[in-house]
């Protein structure tokens, strides 16, 4: 349709024209599409480095929050940033003032603050950060925005070790949002510390039907396979996980995991 339109002054979006198209022409609808249906060029990796995408933000995000002093999706945005490079007083600042500011039915906004929030406090108080997650995840949006909080609260769980409530969360990445492999490399690091190898290696596995070429899945997969005792299957997928990773130029990384998984196993058997 004509009238739908980029806007916002940083993360480009169709969603106020399709708001002002759905108030002059009713007979349309938005409805959930299982594939990306809108192709953005701004996010190539060529555009993101020769368009300084941080500084943009930043003078983006500062100019809208003096128009608009506490906007939430400025304070998401600069807040979020903030806590990325460090600054995490101010970052927790902005956050806490989008917040305040947040109303009712800004739920992507309130999604992403509360996110945020919850990285920012995944170090020093992880109570807090889970409770952050967990706020998140009650906003009534879809399976796929709502993965970010989702697999971070699982990999908090993860470090806090408390393994059944980690399964538990990032099993419904896998169940909800199987295409997205992080899930069943999160899954896979779960079962494996929990002592479940099989499932360990059944997450790895679906992990590497979609990303083939994860060195990080495949050097894993490795680990699970011998700690079950498949020592062959373990040496191959660690030698696969080596030749992936020269072939994407990470030597230092791939010469290490030669000495440790040379240590396990027999690297250079026929």
């Amino acid at each position: 349709h004509p009238a739908i339109q980029w806007s916002r002054a940083y993360h480009s979006m169709i969603d106020d024209s399709v708001e002002e198209l759905l108030k002059s022409e009713t007979q349309w609808r938005v409805v959930d599409c299982a594939e990306p249906a809108l192709f953005h060029t701004g996010y190539r990796p060529e555009e993101l480095i020769a368009g300084n995408k941080a500084n943009r933000l930043r003078e983006a995000m500062e100019a809208e929050l003096v128009s608009k002093p506490g906007d939430p999706y400025a304070c998401a945005k600069l807040g979020g940033l903030e806590v990325d490079q460090g600054n995490t007083t101010r970052g927790l600042a902005l956050l806490e003032m989008g917040l305040e500011n947040c109303q009712s039915d800004q739920h992507r906004e309130r999604y992403e603050l509360l996110l945020h929030l919850g990285i920012a406090n995944s170090s020093s108080k992880p109570e807090e950060a889970e409770r952050f997650y967990r706020l998140a995840l009650d906003e009534p949006l879809s399976p796929q925005v709502l993965v970010g909080a989702r697999l971070n609260l699982g990999a908090l769980l993860l470090r806090l070790n408390r393994l059944d409530d980690a399964a538990e969360v990032t099993s419904a990445v896998t169940r909800q949002l199987p295409e997205v492999m992080l899930g069943w490399y999160n899954l896979g690091l779960i079962q494996r510390k929990a002592g479940d190898i099989a499932g360990a290696i059944e997450a790895y596995q679906s992990g590497l039907q979609l990303d083939p070429e994860s060195p990080e899945l495949h050097q894993n997969l490795g680990a699970a396979l011998l700690a079950g005792g498949n020592f062959e299957a373990a040496r191959e997928s660690f030698l696969m996980a080596i030749g992936l990773l020269v072939q994407q130029n990470r030597k230092e990384e791939a010469e290490a995991l030669a000495r440790s998984a040379g240590e396990l196993v027999n690297l250079n058997a026929a």
